[in-house]
């Protein structure tokens, strides 16, 4: 066999490894190689980088408004990316938006925590992103809140008198502001009166509640504004009711010496009881009898006032007062044993000035027909007194100007052919 091919045949799978071997080192070389570049380059490069700047924000503001926090996030890094914004104000997330940068790129973004009642201090609002954290203080102002405290009261009174309640109102918040201050009593409002308050300013006033007969009670009385409710307790009294005094007498027409019986059982009294009776026979404001029931005599001809006053349990009274025309035993004529007066005569009133009744007397030597009439300064009849036919005799009559101006009054008597007249001085 040729000599070169057999050197052929030995070295040909040798060759062939050899050059396998060749090959597979230039491959490791050029991945090597290019692995190498690409580290350098790497190392020449960042990624994406968000860095924080806050701007500024809308502080201070009131609770119930928003805080706007203004901020610029840019991408510092040489690659692009997306991350999230946060603020977080007082430890809490309370918006937040997401942002995809290309590097180098920066952008403006707002976020914004919508505040409630409530929600009023000094704060820290941050705004982050993953890579970086920017904070900045912020407050929220409080509303204005008008406190109220009850200072004291007038309680107890009695029916028909004002209750007073005085409370103090002040401002606690951080805001001026108007509002009412209401009082309600027994769940009415009885009063209110409107209040401007500077922060941190507080006003004293005394709310008035104008009490009726009826209104007798305890009750919760509550001064009350739009923030803040304080109560109280107070007490209406029942006012003592003056008893009401009423008597009737028999014989209705007595003559001289007749004993008549007088009854006082339709007096009364709404809130208590009658515990005495005082009957005045002669006008003289002395107390003749005592009683509910009693009996009397007269001595003279003539119109007599009969007052009866009664007093109830509490103290209070209360009188009524009734004419009787005594007449003569025989009749028409003349009892010589009873004293009748020699001519006609009236008498000046008593009391004089008065207020708000008086009492006139006249005297008649003979029966006859006889006015008694009430004029005004401007010469207007007021009133009619007597008009009516009487007996000889003293006569008495009570004037009651209840309904009446004070002033000047003439009162006119006119009996058979004599006519007198007297002024008389109401004051009230």
């Amino acid at each position: 066999m040729d000599f070169r091919k057999l050197m052929f045949l030995y070295f040909r799978p040798r060759l062939y490894n050899f050059t396998h071997l060749f090959f597979s080192v230039l491959v490791l070389v050029a991945v090597s190689a290019l692995l190498s570049g690409n580290i350098v380059m790497a190392q020449g490069q960042t990624q994406a980088n968000f860095a924080v700047s806050i701007d500024g924000t809308n502080s201070p503001i009131t609770e119930g408004e928003s805080l706007d926090v203004t901020a610029t996030i840019e991408n510092t890094g040489d690659q692009s990316g997306t991350q999230d914004a946060i603020l977080e104000v007082g430890g809490i997330q309370r918006d937040a938006t997401s942002l995809s940068l290309s590097a180098g790129e920066s952008q403006t973004v707002t976020l914004t925590w919508d505040t409630s009642i409530g929600d009023s201090g000094d704060f820290t609002a941050t705004v982050a992103s993953e890579d970086e954290t920017t904070s900045t203080s912020a407050l929220v102002l409080a509303q204005e809140n008008f406190a109220v405290s009850i200072d004291g009261t007038n309680s107890p009174i009695t029916e028909g008198e004002s209750l007073d309640v005085t409370a103090t109102i002040e401002n606690t918040g951080d805001q001026s502001g108007t509002q009412d201050a209401i009082l309600e009593v027994g769940g009415i409002q009885r009063d209110a009166t409107s209040l401007s308050l500077s922060a941190g300013e507080s006003q004293t006033v005394t709310l008035t509640w104008d009490t009726s007969i009826g209104d007798s009670g305890d009750f919760t009385a509550t001064v009350a504004s739009e923030d803040e409710t304080t109560s109280t307790s107070v007490t209406i009294q029942s006012e003592n009711q003056q008893p009401s005094a009423s008597f009737t007498f028999d014989p209705s027409t007595p003559t001289v010496g007749e004993t008549l019986t007088f009854d006082a059982s339709g007096s009364g009294d709404l809130d208590g009881t009658i515990v005495e009776y005082r009957w005045d026979f002669d006008n003289n404001g002395q107390t003749e009898a005592t009683g509910q029931t009693t009996s009397f005599s007269f001595s003279k001809v003539g119109d007599k006032l009969v007052t009866l006053t009664v007093v109830d349990d509490d103290g209070a009274t209360g009188s009524a007062t009734e004419t009787i025309e005594v007449n003569n035993s025989t009749g028409t004529s003349i009892d010589p044993a009873v004293d009748v007066p020699e001519e006609h005569e009236l008498s000046q009133n008593y009391p004089n000035p008065f207020n708000p009744s008086t009492v006139i007397e006249y005297a008649l030597p003979e029966p006859g027909n006889v006015e008694l009439i009430v004029y005004n300064i401007l010469g207007r009849e007021v009133a009619t007194l007597v008009n009516d036919q009487k007996q000889a005799g003293h006569h008495q009559v009570t004037f009651d100007a209840s309904n009446l101006a004070s002033g000047l009054y003439i009162y006119h008597l006119q009996a058979n052919s004599y006519e007198q007249s007297h002024q008389m001085t109401l004051i009230k």
